[in-house]
């Protein structure tokens, strides 16, 4: 096994375009990187980084919508009786039929587009 430092510049640049293109893509990339160049490889990586950019950006507006939409569903059981945001989040996990625990407050939070943790006041 080779130490980074004996790697030729653009096997290093290939090694951090594929691992970029999983982060971004979920799978490594399906094309014979040892036939690009370093030009070749920055100009994909400026791309890569352009899509990660978007995705970014519309992963964002997702969950923030998602807040918006649990905020007011929150707002409207407070309403309702509810005696703070935290029963109301605790009455949301219970009509999921889910259990109070990190992980079950996680997959929620995951499956309604929401940031991880955001029912870490109610789970234990």
């Amino acid at each position: 096994m080779r130490l980074w430092k004996e790697f030729t510049v653009q096997e290093q640049r290939a090694a951090e375009y594929s691992d970029f293109y999983k982060s971004v893509h979920g799978f490594r990339p399906r094309v014979d990187l040892s036939q690009l160049t370093v030009a070749d490889l920055d100009a994909r990586m400026a791309a890569l980084a352009q899509t990660y950019r978007s995705q970014e950006s519309y992963r964002l507006q997702q969950e923030a919508e998602a807040q918006a939409k649990i905020e007011a569903d929150i707002a409207a059981m407070i309403s309702a009786g509810a005696d703070s945001r935290e029963t109301a989040l605790r009455w949301i996990l219970q009509s999921l039929s889910v259990d109070q625990d990190a992980d079950a407050g996680d997959l929620v939070s995951y499956q309604l587009g929401l940031p991880q943790g955001y029912f870490s006041s109610v789970v234990q």
